[in-house]
């Protein structure tokens, strides 16, 4: 069984819960808790406490990417388990190596790019804390995987989200350090995965098949999180209609796009999407 319990998102049906650009996630797997991602401020831990949501048992902080919507939240996340846990049995920081790299928007003629990476406070954090930086899969629990750097099988369409600085040189931001979650259910002969994703910048198609190739497992009944089909133009919706279309064949049963997904899969049936303090159940 996994739960996810939304700590953040965009979006909330509850004025007692803060949203804001950014994504949360609290899993829950085989008496494993996990944190995926963690917003850009403190919004999550104020959710949690507002949720009773208890965050002791958190074992392992998981980013899905570098990008201050998804780990600006990092620095106070690292503040509240060193007091809470007095130190002791730190939650590891899983990412990939390229997630703490410095990030800016595009630099242009008038001003330079604003800073979009991890911020600084928790960057210093990091450097005395569990961390381990890995580009391929790791298995967190018996059925949930980290999918680590997601190979760009199709040339999946996406915006230019800025600069990175490699080696003390910006140079355009690939968004290498994008990755996912997989979670593997039922029975041996009828297994399914569920794909959970922080902001799919490479490609949500390519993170499914990701999956599929990493478990080799073929059936999907799930695809949940930030997809990254937002921007309202014809070429994203080109790729929402063949993604899709992409579900439809590998047969995917729930679809609960949220943060950068806006109302790109309206009109979808499978379609439902998240907001702050919702709680979900995969068998």
């Amino acid at each position: 069984m996994l739960t996810i319990t939304v700590l953040l998102e965009n979006n909330t049906r509850s004025e007692a819960l803060a949203c804001e650009h950014g994504l949360s996630l609290l899993l829950t797997c085989e008496g494993k808790t996990l944190l995926f991602d963690t917003g850009a401020s403190d919004a999550f831990l104020r959710n949690a406490h507002a949720m009773s949501v208890d965050l002791d048992a958190v074992s392992s902080i998981v980013l899905s990417h570098g990008h201050y919507d998804h780990a600006g939240g990092l620095g106070h996340a690292l503040q509240y388990f060193a007091r809470e846990k007095r130190e002791k049995n730190l939650p590891e920081v899983i990412a990939h190596p390229d997630a703490l790299l410095p990030r800016r928007r595009m630099t242009t003629e008038k001003e330079p790019g604003k800073y979009t990476g991890i911020p600084e406070e928790a960057l210093t954090l990091l450097q005395s804390w569990p961390l381990r930086l890995l580009k391929e899969p790791l298995q967190l629990t018996e059925s949930l995987l980290y999918l680590g750097e997601i190979p760009r099988k199709y040339p999946e369409t996406q915006a230019l989200v800025g600069e990175m600085a490699r080696g003390g040189v910006y140079q355009p931001d690939l968004m290498l350090d994008d990755t996912a979650l997989v979670y593997v259910n039922g029975e041996e002969k009828n297994r399914a995965l569920t794909v959970i994703a922080g902001c799919a910048h490479s490609g949500i198609v390519n993170v499914v098949e990701h999956a599929k190739a990493v478990t080799g497992v073929n059936r999907v009944h799930a695809v949940i999180g930030g997809l990254h089909l937002r921007v309202e133009s014809k070429a994203v919706k080109e790729r929402t209609e063949w993604a899709q279309r992409y579900f439809t064949e590998q047969g995917v049963e729930i679809l609960r796009g949220c943060h950068c997904t806006e109302n790109s899969l309206d009109g979808d049936p499978r379609q439902k999407p998240l907001h702050t303090g919702d709680y979900l159940e995969i068998a």
